[in-house]
C-alpha cells in the first residue's frame, strides 16, 4: 500500500501536517523545538532534493529526533525511559533508576545505528528490497 496507492506529493504533506499537529498539542518546550527542527530539516531535504528523497529521509529524521530526545535526557535528572517507567511504577527503586538509565543508553545506540543505516539502505544498490535493515535491526 502506501506509495503504491497514494502519490508521493500527497503522503509527505500529510506527514508534515501530522508533525505540525503534534507540535501544537505538545506540551514541553524542548519537545516542540525538536519537532520544529525535524520539520525544518525535512522541508530543507524536500526543497533541495525533491519530495521522494524527503519521504525517504522521513524515518532518518524521526530517528534523529528520538536520538536527540533520549540522549538529551541522559543529562537530565530523569531519563526518557525513566519517565516512561514512572507512568506505570511511580516509586522506582534506585536499581530501577540505574536500569532505566542503561536502557536509555541502549536506545541511543539503536537510534544512532538506524540514523546511519537507513540512508545506506535507501541508496545502496545491494539493498534495493527495502526490507533488509528494517527486519534485521529490531532483532538485536
Amino acid at each position: 500500500m502506501g506509495a503504491l496507492t497514494f502519490d508521493i506529493s500527497f503522503i509527505l504533506p500529510v506527514l508534515l501536517v501530522l508533525l505540525g499537529l503534534r507540535w501544537l498539542i505538545g506540551g514541553h518546550v524542548n519537545e516542540r523545538k525538536i519537532l520544529l527542527i525535524t520539520v525544518v530539516l525535512l522541508l530543507f531535504v524536500m526543497a533541495g532534493w525533491g519530495q521522494l528523497t524527503g519521504l525517504k529521509f522521513y524515518p532518518v529524521l524521526m530517528n534523529l529526533s528520538f536520538l536527540t530526545v533520549f540522549a538529551g535526557s541522559l543529562f537530565a535528572p530523569m531519563t526518557a525511559v525513566e519517565r516512561i517507567a514512572r507512568l506505570k511504577e511511580p516509586d522506582l527503586p534506585p536499581e530501577g533508576i540505574a536500569y532505566t538509565r542503561t536502557v536509555t543508553k541502549v536506545w541511543c545506540v539503536f537510534f544512532a545505528l538506524t540514523v546511519q543505516l537507513l540512508p545506506v539502505q535507501r541508496y545502496s544498490p545491494v539493498m534495493k528490497s527495502g526490507y533488509c535493515i528494517t527486519v534485521l535491526l529490531p532483532t538485536f
